[in-house]
């Protein structure tokens, strides 16, 4: 059965000036961790937004520890 002490929630950033240089890479991002998702099930992307102050792209993903 699954615990709140074996969950983890971490963020994954990525600045503006990283994605103005390669614009590419947000996709990529996405990519990634869909597949990842189709085959890690207990991994799970909360929420993807863009920080509008600082135009940051930012990710809050939840996985299990093992």
């Amino acid at each position: 059965m699954e615990t709140g002490q074996d969950i983890t929630v971490t963020e994954l950033r990525l600045s503006y000036r990283y994605i103005k240089e390669y614009p590419w890479v947000v996709t990529a991002v996405n990519g990634f961790l869909s597949a990842y998702f189709m085959e890690q099930p207990s991994f799970r992307v909360q929420r993807h937004f863009e920080e509008l102050e600082s135009g940051m792209h930012v990710w809050i993903v939840k996985c299990r520890i093992r």
